[in-house]
């Protein structure tokens, strides 16, 4: 494959994981209605389970992933016949997606840690949920 063929095969990865994140958010969290909060049934499983959003994102994730490495095996037969591996990394990606989307819709924050040990106080900026410190922005 060259870089041409990679590109193409990029672009319509891409569109059919865009295809597929469109039916299931419909199926999981907005019933359809695309007014709805994209991210309703991980802010449910929050509120029965206490799993933060972005940690239930990455259960899910790690389940897929874990799924992959069984596909990925020699000799393992899966008993899922419907879902094959292109589609476990649709999901994957489109998992991603979700938890960067999730992230960038977060308020940004501004804490004040405790002294950092030489007395010196300096601010750590929470930014789409990664830690920064102020010489990193």
């Amino acid at each position: 494959m060259n870089r041409i063929q990679l590109m193409k095969y990029h672009r319509n990865f891409c569109d059919n994981a865009h295809r597929l994140m469109g039916r299931k958010n419909a199926d999981y969290a907005t019933g359809g209605d695309i007014r709805e909060d994209a991210f309703r049934n991980f802010r449910e499983s929050q509120r029965v389970t206490n799993i933060p959003v972005e940690i239930g994102i990455l259960i899910r994730m790690s389940d897929k992933l874990s799924r992959l490495g069984k596909l990925l095996g020699s000799g393992y037969e899966p008993q899922v016949k419907d879902e094959n591996i292109q589609d476990t990394l649709e999901d994957i990606v489109n998992y991603s997606i979700l938890i960067s989307a999730f992230l960038s819709d977060k308020p940004k924050q501004v804490v004040d840690p405790p002294a950092n040990g030489d007395g010196d106080n300096f601010t750590v900026i929470t930014l789409q949920g990664h830690r920064l410190c102020d010489e990193c922005t």
